[in-house]
Parts: structure tokens; C-alpha cells; sequence
């Protein structure tokens, strides 16, 4: 297997704008620890790798006040109150922009995670893997999300 990182994920902390966080300048991640979380309800390689990123930053052992098997209704407990989500950043960008949720400062560097292209090193990629690995690394170091695909069913 071979890999290589093709972008890099911001992750942000975010909350209901009534949260007693929320608002506040920067937030020690101790006091962000001892905060209740929502999260997704698998444990899969992303929520370990996200896990461990926060660990990373200080805020481990966080307790957990519900669990979701979308991120839609993950987001709307966020949005009710219930907890803090990890998330994403762009995912939840409009959301921040019109007051859905609010975005918390817990200082130190970002919090981000590795964008991975994975392939067996046996084979060459395909030319569509390779275009869309290079169109993503591209957005990257010109500091710009790739744009999402809009789909209608």
C-alpha cells in the first residue's frame, strides 16, 4: 500500500451560540475538556484519528452527552445545546456565518488532520484518481477549498 497526505482538514470546536463558551475569547482546554461533547456514534478510523487529534491539543477524556449516526442530527444537537462537536471546520462555515453556531477559540495551533491518497503500490493510479489527487493538492496550496459537487436525485 502506498499513500501520500494530498490536503490537510481544519477542524473547529462549535457550539450553540447560547453555550456559556460560546462568545468567549480563548478557551483553555481544560475548561474544554470538562465540557460535555456529541459525537458520532461508530467508532470508526476517522473519530479515533479525531480522538487523538484532540487529545493532541489537551482536551482528552471529554464526557459524552449524546451520539448520532449522521452528522446532520449531530449538528442539530449542537445547535440545541446539548454539546460541543468537533468538526470539519469548512463543513459548518455558513453555519458559523449565520449564527446557527458558534465557532470556540481553545488557542494553540490548529487542530487539523491529513487528507490521504491510498493505493496499491502495485498498480499505477487511474488518470480520473490522479487528475482528482492533483485538483485537490492544487486547492490546497492555493489556499482554497475545492468547490463541492451539488447533486439532484
Amino acid at each position: 500500500m502506498a499513500g501520500r497526505v494530498i490536503g490537510v482538514e481544519r477542524f473547529a470546536l462549535v457550539a450553540a451560540p447560547s453555550h456559556p463558551l460560546a462568545g468567549r475569547g480563548e478557551v483553555s482546554p481544560q475548561e474544554l475538556a470538562r465540557q460535555k461533547f456529541v459525537r458520532a456514534a461508530h467508532r470508526s478510523g476517522f473519530s479515533i484519528h479525531m480522538a487523538d487529534m484532540l487529545r493532541a491539543a489537551g482536551i482528552a477524556g471529554t464526557p459524552v452527552a449524546s451520539r448520532a449516526t449522521e452528522s446532520g442530527m449531530v449538528r442539530e444537537l449542537t445547535a440545541a445545546g446539548v454539546g460541543i462537536w468537533c468538526v470539519p471546520a469548512k463543513t459548518v462555515r455558513r453555519d458559523i456565518e449565520s449564527g446557527l453556531l458558534a465557532e470556540l477559540s481553545p488557542g494553540g495551533p490548529p487542530m487539523t488532520m491529513g487528507l490521504w491518497l491510498a493505493h496499491d503500490d502495485r498498480r499505477p493510479l487511474s488518470a480520473a484518481a490522479r487528475l482528482l489527487a492533483g485538483y485537490i493538492e492544487a486547492c490546497a496550496a492555493a489556499g482554497r477549498d475545492a468547490p463541492r459537487a451539488s447533486f439532484s436525485f
